[in-house]
Formats: C-alpha cells, structure tokens, sequence
C-alpha cells in the first residue's frame, strides 16, 4: 500500500534583497511557490507521523549522544522528513557506526586457550581472552561480547555476519572509530594489520522546522538519529522495514 505526500503553500520573503520573480508594485519582495512532485504529491512505499508531539531527551550536552526514535525504526530508508522542534535539536542523517568485518578467519579457530584480541572503542581499549571452547565464529563473538559486557559496553558488538565476526562500534558519526590494536588471536579470527573502521553520519541543527526530500531508495538515508531536549512533530515517508 503507497503513501501520497502532498506539500501546499507558498514561502514569501521582505525586507530584504529581491533577486528575481518579485511580485508587482514592491522591489522588496519574493514569493515563492511550495510543493512537492507534480499533480498531488510524491508517492512513497510508506510514511509514518507523530500522532501528537513526542518528548526527547537524551544524557549530556546536546550532540554528545544520539538516540533513534521509535516511528523511523519502521522505515528501511527514510527519502522525505519533516520534523518540527520547540528547541535546539541536532538531527543525524545518514548515522551508522563505525563497523569492523572480519577477512579471512579461520573456524575452528584451533586455540588452545589464552589467545587475546585487544579492540579500541573511540579510544577505550578492551581485551577479550579466549578459550580452548572458543572454536566457532559464533562462540568467539560470544567471548568477545562478554569481555565487553564487563568492561562496561552495551552489547552485543560482536556478530557474525557471512561466517566472519563484525565487530560494530559504540557510537555513530563521522568522529566515531573501531579498530583492533593487537591480539595473539586477532590474525585468525580474520582480523590481521590492525584494521580500523570509521562511523558515519551528517549533523543537522535544528530549532523550529526542518524538512528535507532526499534521494530515492537504494540512495536514501537508513537511520537517522537525534540529540537533545525538545518537543518534536514528525512525518517521515520511504520504504517500510517490514
């Protein structure tokens, strides 16, 4: 079942420098029709829509951390949003962590117990110890999200992902990394050279009304997460998730 997202209005401009299409009778004055597509809209997959406005919150200062919001987790691309705050909100487009496949591992891995893998979260350093046990793909990542556990991280972080362990950072952004440093197992768990990956994602501040029609699928946004106190209304349309 599409979605129809139908914009209507105008956007008028004085007081300031008329450049071109000025109405009559005022040199100081643009007004610019608004829409979306042609005749009635843009057709989407799907769209979803705050039915009245949501609280967010999130720890620290805005743009230290960022959170998904429920209703966007219902698309798998997002290609328009528009987003109404009542405070300063800085919206990530594009988020994604900073992820590390492995190449190459070797299941069973053959340890004999003590191997080590040391992997570095945004400049936190965490060892994972192995076992004799720890053969499987799955029961390294298994180890590795334990020794996460306990050094105080969410997890997993650990996954296997076509037969190799992926190891997904903490964080999202263009600031975030993940890399493995060393390990007297790293070479056989597929991840040899100290390889290091970086996150993804484009701030956007916003205070007020932000709307943006962006690429179609497979080029549109998959996530986009936000950061900051405020009250917020929001439509997002794009493919459905389900």
């Amino acid at each position: 079942m599409s979605a129809t997202v139908t914009l209507k209005g105008t956007l008028e401009v004085s007081g300031g420098s008329c450049v071109t299409a000025c109405g009559s009778g005022s040199s100081d004055r643009h007004v610019q029709s608004l829409s979306l597509g042609e005749c009635g809209g843009v057709v989407f997959e799907t769209a979803v829509q705050t039915p009245a406005k949501i609280a967010v919150a999130t720890a620290g200062v805005i743009g230290q951390n960022f959170i998904d919001l429920d209703i966007l987790l219902q698309l798998s691309s997002i290609e328009f949003l528009t987003v109404e705050t009542d405070n300063d909100l800085i919206l990530r487009v594009g988020a994604a962590f900073a992820s590390l496949l492995g190449t190459g591992g070797t299941f069973p891995t053959g340890f004999g117990g003590g191997e080590t893998l040391t992997v570095d979260f945004d400049g936190t350093p965490v060892t994972t110890t192995f076992d004799v046990a720890d053969q499987s793909a799955a029961q390294c990542a298994a180890r590795i999200n334990a020794a996460f556990a306990l050094a105080g991280l969410s997890t997993p972080r650990a996954s296997v992902v076509g037969g190799q362990i992926q190891i997904d950072g903490v964080l999202t952004g263009v600031g975030a990394t993940v890399s493995v440093t060393g390990g007297t197992g790293a070479a056989v768990l597929g991840f040899a050279g100290t390889p290091s990956a970086t996150g993804a994602g484009n701030d956007i501040r916003v205070n007020g009304i932000f709307m943006a029609l962006f690429s179609r699928f497979p080029n549109a946004p998959t996530r986009i997460m936000v950061s900051g106190t405020a009250g917020v209304e929001l439509t997002a349309a794009g493919k459905s998730a389900a």
